[in-house]
């Protein structure tokens, strides 16, 4: 049976040195139709590395990706955490490390667990625990800037998706979820036999009365049946205390979130 996650982890700790990265090239923002993608490359041209950024506007966890032409990870999968400097803020986040063949790359990738984007532009590194043998620091510089270019990224997004960001700025309180949860027994049968696993990002409204409405797919976990049931898991169970305005109306609001599918 396999194991569904809303992102939900126990990092584990390390204490050997990092492998510190620096940056060889500018950040460039991907203003994308479903999600912002901040780039920047690492290294050096003999070995090379990129380091993807990957916020959703309403979510709290962020995607975060290495790409190295060698693998650089002892661990397929597991959970982890990463750290930011010179804070020393720790965050849960679940690793999964897989070889894309089209790319001829190695993927890293690091779901992380209620980092804010306020914290990330404050920090100067940011350190990945995968385990004791691979530890990764990677240098941040002009996080204020590359914050500025994200914030205006992400109103595009939500102008796309028929929202108003000015008037999501004026929510006095954020939507509260109270009900909601998602396990391993909902794992689809018919993707755990055809071995299917992976993340799908998804948004919805929360209307005034705290309903779930309108779930979307923003980025596919790589199988349609994961992706459906993950919606309709949403629709069915998820429950909210609604957004409330200055004046403490119940207002609409925005969602997005990620649930993360994988096999034993």
């Amino acid at each position: 049976m396999g194991i569904a996650t809303l992102l939900a982890f126990t990092a584990a700790a390390s204490a050997q040195p990092a492998a510190t990265y620096t940056p060889s090239g500018k950040w460039t923002v991907e203003f994308a139709d479903s999600m912002c993608v901040a780039i920047r490359e690492y290294g050096t041209p003999e070995a090379p590395l990129t380091l993807l950024l990957k916020p959703l506007p309403g979510d709290s966890n962020i995607e975060l990706m290495i790409g190295a032409s060698r693998n650089l990870a002892r661990k397929t999968k597991g959970e982890t955490k990463v750290t930011l400097d010179p804070s020393g803020q720790n965050f849960a986040a679940y690793y999964y490390d897989a070889y894309a063949f089209k790319l001829r790359r190695h993927i890293s990738r690091y779901y992380v667990q209620d980092i804010p984007l306020e914290a990330l532009g404050k920090a100067t590194a940011i350190n990945f625990d995968t385990d004791q043998a691979s530890r990764r620091e990677f240098a941040l510089t002009d996080m204020a800037q590359l914050r500025k270019v994200l914030d205006r990224c992400q109103d595009d997004l939500l102008r796309s998706w028929g929202a108003d960001p000015a008037a999501l700025a004026m929510i006095a309180t954020r939507a509260k979820m109270v009900a909601g949860y998602v396990s391993d027994l909902d794992y689809p049968k018919g993707a755990a036999n055809r071995g299917e696993q992976g993340t799908v990002a998804l948004r919805w409204v929360v209307d005034p009365k705290g309903q779930p409405v309108g779930c979307t797919i923003v980025s596919s976990s790589g199988s349609l049946e994961l992706d459906s049931v993950s919606c309709a898991l949403v629709s069915a169970r998820f429950r909210y205390e609604p957004a409330l305005d200055t004046s403490g109306k119940p207002v609409a609001s925005w969602v997005s979130q990620r649930i993360t599918w994988r096999l034993p």
